[in-house]
Order: C-alpha cells, then sequence, then structure tokens
C-alpha cells in the first residue's frame, strides 16, 4: 500500500500533461534564447575590443561564431516560443515531440556553431552544426504548413506561412557558398551576393514576417479591423525585388536601382498601413506598449 502511494506521489510529481510539456517548453526556450542573447553580447564585446587589446583569437571564425550563434540561438528559439504562445492552434495540434525536437535541434546546432566556428572556422564540424540548424528551419516550416495547409488562413496565418518560406528560400545562400569556394570563387562578388541573399531572406523575410505574424495576431484578437491582407500582399511582394538593395555595393546595372526603390517604396506604404492599426492596439500595462512603440518605430526608421 504504501509502495503503491509513494508510486502516484512519484507520477504527480514528474508527469505533465501534454499541455504542459509545451508550456514548460515554451519557457524554456524563452530563458534559453535571453541566455544565449547575453552569450552574444558578450563576445560583440569581444569582437569591438579587437582593435584596442591584444587578444589572441582570429576574429572573422568569432565573427562567424557571433553571427550563426545570434540567428540559432536567439532568435529562433524566440521567434518559435512567440509562435507557440500566440498560436495555440498549432501548439496543441502539432505534437509535443515535434516541438520538442525542433527546439533540440536549433539549440544543439547554435551551441556547436558557438564552439567550432570560432575554433576552425568554415569547416567540417561547424558546417555539420550550420547544416543541423537549416534542416531544423525546414522540419518547422514542414510541421506548420502540412498543419495549415487545408484551413482558413488570416492575415497573421499568410505572414507565419510565408515568413517559413522565406525561411527556407534562404537556405539557398549557405548551400552555395561550399561549391563557390571549391570553385574558386571566395572573395568574389558572386560569393558574397550569395552571403547577402541568406542575411536578406532571413532579416527582411523569415524574422520580419515571424514578428508581423504575431503582430497580426494580436490585432486580430483585439478584432480590429486591420487591413491585414493589404499590408502582407505590400510586404510579400516588396521581398524579394528588395533583395537588389543588397546587391548595389558591386555597382550592377542601374536597373537594380529601380527594382530596389520600387521595393522600399512599396515596403513604405506598408509601414503606414502597419502604423494606422498598431496605435489601435489596448494594453494591459505600459511597459509592453513602450516596447513594442519601439520595436514598430525602429522597424519604420529601418524601411
Amino acid at each position: 500500500m504504501m509502495q503503491h502511494v509513494l508510486r502516484d506521489e512519484h507520477h504527480r510529481t514528474f508527469f505533465i500533461p501534454g499541455e504542459n510539456k509545451i508550456d514548460v517548453l515554451i519557457n524554456r526556450l524563452v530563458q534559453a534564447a535571453f541566455f544565449n542573447l547575453f552569450v552574444v553580447a558578450c563576445l560583440g564585446l569581444l569582437l569591438r575590443s579587437y582593435p584596442f587589446f591584444s587578444i589572441p583569437f582570429f576574429y572573422k571564425n568569432v565573427l562567424h561564431g557571433h553571427s550563426h550563434f545570434a540567428f540559432g540561438g536567439w532568435v529562433m528559439p524566440v521567434l518559435m516560443a512567440l509562435i507557440l504562445r500566440n498560436f495555440p492552434e498549432l501548439k496543441n495540434a502539432i505534437a509535443y515531440k515535434h516541438w520538442r525536437n525542433i527546439a533540440f535541434l536549433f539549440l544543439i546546432s547554435a551551441y556547436g556553431m558557438l564552439l567550432f566556428f570560432p575554433v576552425q572556422g568554415y569547416d567540417v564540424v561547424s558546417i555539420i552544426f550550420s547544416t543541423i540548424s537549416v534542416l531544423a528551419g525546414f522540419y518547422l516550416a514542414i510541421v506548420i504548413w502540412k498543419n495549415l495547409r487545408n484551413k482558413p488562413k488570416s492575415a497573421s496565418h499568410h505572414f507565419l506561412i510565408w515568413g517559413l518560406v522565406y525561411l527556407c528560400l534562404s537556405a539557398i545562400g549557405p548551400f552555395a557558398t561550399g561549391p563557390l569556394i571549391v570553385f574558386g570563387y571566395q572573395g568574389e562578388p558572386v560569393y558574397y551576393n550569395a552571403i547577402y541573399f541568406y542575411l536578406h531572406f532571413q532579416y527582411n523575410g523569415w524574422f520580419l514576417f515571424a514578428v508581423l505574424a504575431v503582430l497580426y495576431r494580436i490585432l486580430e484578437r483585439q478584432k480590429i479591423s486591420t487591413n491585414g491582407r493589404v499590408v502582407f500582399l505590400l510586404m510579400n511582394f516588396s521581398c524579394v525585388p528588395a533583395f537588389a538593395l543588397s546587391l548595389l555595393w558591386n555597382k550592377p546595372s542601374i536597373v537594380f536601382n529601380y527594382v530596389g526603390g520600387i521595393a522600399a517604396f512599396i515596403q513604405i506604404v506598408a509601414a503606414l498601413f502597419l502604423v494606422k492599426y498598431y496605435i489601435l492596439l489596448q494594453w494591459k500595462t505600459q511597459v509592453n506598449k513602450r516596447l513594442l512603440t519601439i520595436a514598430v518605430a525602429a522597424f519604420v526608421l529601418k524601411v
């Protein structure tokens, strides 16, 4: 009898129902993301101090480790936590094991890149870990797409789906750099264009669209008429041609200037629509309002 009671106590203590496990995972992702942000800041400080102190490290290798860890260790976990917290229909419909696996792959690849890029630069082990990060992104895109493909979609869903499309599209950049190095194009414009392709569709595709998905989900919950589809169409239409702005450094044809300029103008129009409805949001705390207002203002200034 006593053993039976102890077993029951054990299960009550250590068994977590499925929904609670996901909530715990969300909290762990947020905690890990902010700890990793602190590590990213420390690495940034180290890199900034390089001209002033005789620190024995190879600058470019640490720079690669810093940027890859920032993406995989800070941005990806916090975006995943935001998606889980704001899209309960995904959180509850997709099996916990998938969320756990994706989170594990993102974090293990991030720490692998943090360790091996500074030590060896672009070499076998660091490339393996960066490839794991890309595959984790594909994994995330597949499970969300399979869940949403046959369901009615709001503006927030469209932003999320296309953000994941751009996440997958961005992988062309890092996958292209290996062959370019092999064929002797490292340091050539085409090599840097491949890197900027990755960065553009990460920053202006996946990161931006994921954050806008969360923002429009908040607007939808408050039943604010948002013209969200208009903003989505404008941002989506401009995302691919805006890559032309990342090519201007190597003085291409003037056509690229016009294409990039038109894309930037379309983004300005989308930003104005966004601000128009953002100011209607109701906030529980002034801290939340101020933080997001700073973020929206930064986005508008960027555009």
